[in-house]
C-alpha cells in the first residue's frame, strides 16, 4: 500500500486493463490480506502506490475493505481501459530468473526480474521445452511435467543432435556463467563441475556413444513409469527438488499473456546472452542472504 503520509482520501476499486486497482491509505491490516493472495494474482505497483488484483478476488477485496477501513465499497468503478490477457510478443531482457516452486494454486513456475520489478512468469513447461526440448503438449500448463532426470546434455542446454562445435560453445558458454570465480551462488561450484563432467563426457566421441545408448534405455525405463511419476510429482513436489533453468539472465524473445503488468510466457522463441558494447557477456548471481543479485561483465 501507501506509506503512511501517502494518499489519504476514501478508498476506491477501479477497473484498468481488465484487472483492479485498490487505492488506499495504508492500512497494515488490508495490506497483509491482499499479500495472501497468490503472487500472480496480485502486485503492487510502486511507481502509483496501488495494487493490482486479478479480478475474480474482487468480492474477496470488497469485504476486505470493508472489514479494515470501514468504508463501503460496493462495486469497482467502470473499466478506464481495455480487456487484458491478449498475447503478445516481446522481447525481455532478463535480469535474473529464480528456480521454480510450487504456487497456491498447484502450478509450478519460477519468477524472472526485468529491470527492477518481477515482472515476467515462467511455467516450468515453458522452461523445460526450451532447455530440454521436450514436448509436453499432451500436459497441462498448471501441471508439472515428469520428474527431471539431469542429463549431461540439459546440464549444457543443448539438443542431444548437438555438433562437436556446438558442445564447444555450450561448454564455454556454461563455465562462464557457473564458475565459482564469478557465480557466488551457494552451488556453483557444484554446478561448474558437473558442466566440466558434462564436457569431457559429450566432447569425447566413444564415451558419448555409450552415454547415448545408456541414457536410451534409461528413458525407455522411465516411459513405463510415466503416469505413477506424474502424480507422486504433483503431490511431493518440494522447493529443493523444483526445476531451475541452468541461465539466470539473458535477452529472450517470448509470447506471453499480459495480466497485472506483467506477462506470463507461454513459449520462449530465443534466448541470448547479455553482451555489452565491448564484447562483455553479463554473469549475475544471487548470493545467500543478498537483498538482490549481483552483476559480472566478463
Amino acid at each position: 500500500m501507501t506509506p503512511r503520509f501517502g494518499y489519504q482520501g476514501p478508498t476506491q476499486i477501479r477497473h484498468e486493463n481488465g484487472a483492479l486497482v485498490l487505492i488506499s491509505p495504508y492500512n497494515a491490516d488490508l495490506v497483509n490480506s491482499v499479500k495472501t493472495l497468490p503472487m500472480a494474482d496480485r502486485r503492487w505497483d510502486p511507481n502509483r502506490k496501488v495494487w493490482l488484483v486479478d479480478q475474480k478476488h474482487m468480492d474477496q477485496l470488497i469485504s476486505w475493505v470493508d472489514a479494515f477501513t470501514g468504508e463501503k465499497v460496493s462495486s469497482p468503478l467502470p473499466f478506464a481501459g481495455g480487456a487484458s490477457g491478449g498475447p503478445v510478443t516481446q522481447v525481455l531482457t532478463l535480469k535474473y530468473l529464480g528456480g521454480c516452486k510450487e504456487r497456491e494454486d498447484g502450478s509450478v513456475s519460477a519468477f524472472g526480474m526485468v529491470g527492477n520489478e518481477w515482472s515476467a512468469i515462467f511455467s516450468e513447461r515453458v522452461l523445460r521445452t526450451w532447455f530440454e526440448g521436450i514436448d509436453f503438449e499432451d500436459l497441462s500448463n498448471n501441471i508439472s511435467p515428469k520428474p527431471r532426470v539431469e542429463t549431461f546434455y540439459t546440464i549444457l542446454a543443448i539438443k542431444k543432435s548437438a555438433s562437436m562445435d556446438e558442445i564447444k560453445s555450450a561448454f564455454r558458454r556454461m563455465a562462464l556463467h557457473t564458475h565459482p570465480d564469478h557465480n557466488k551462488e551457494p552451488d556453483a561450484a557444484e554446478t561448474f563441475m558437473k558442466v566440466k563432467q558434462a564436457f569431457d563426457m559429450l566432447s569425447d566421441a566413444g564415451k558419448r556413444a555409450r552415454y547415448d545408448m545408456g541414457l536410451k534405455l534409461q528413458t525407455e525405463t522411465d516411459l513405463k513409469e510415466r503416469n505413477k511419476q506424474l502424480r507422486d510429482r504433483r503431490n511431493t513436489l518440494r522447493v529443493d527438488t523444483a526445476y531451475r533453468a541452468p541461465l539466470r539472465c539473458g535477452i529472450l524473445l517470448v509470447e506471453g499473456l499480459l495480466k497485472l503488468g506483467r506477462i506470463e510466457v507461454t513459449k520462449i522463441h530465443g534466448w541470448q546472452d547479455i553482451v555489452d558494447d565491448q564484447g562483455r557477456t553479463l554473469v549475475v548471481s544471487w548470493p545467500l542472504g543478498a537483498k538482490e543479485p549481483i552483476e559480472e561483465w566478463l
